[in-house]
């Protein structure tokens, strides 16, 4: 009797020991999980990175719009496509002339 006791009790804790296993790798704190997330995270670094190095870009043309004032016009006649009064205009087709 002690010994059929004994292995239910071994029997339990095998059980036992296998679904902790299971729960602690594959559960929602689990070792699957937390490794998904070390990939996601580095993820959004490089994401951050790549944005923060955007906003410099941004604040670096930003400053040189409000110190140079040749920068606006440069920024006025390429981007926007804006000229002055006294300025003559070619408009370019896609054609070429032939010799």
């Amino acid at each position: 009797m002690i010994f059929i006791k004994k292995n239910i009790a071994r029997t339990f804790v095998c059980f036992e020991l296998i679904i902790w296993s299971a729960f602690s790798y594959y559960g929602d704190q689990g070792i699957k999980q937390i490794q998904q997330m070390k990939v996601t995270n580095a993820h959004v670094q490089t994401q951050v990175v790549a944005l923060q190095s955007d906003i410099a870009a941004c604040q670096h043309e930003l400053h040189q719009w409000n110190t140079f004032a040749f920068y606006k016009e440069k920024i006025a006649r390429e981007r926007l496509q804006m000229a002055r009064s006294t300025d003559m205009v070619f408009y370019l087709t896609g054609n070429t002339a032939s010799k």
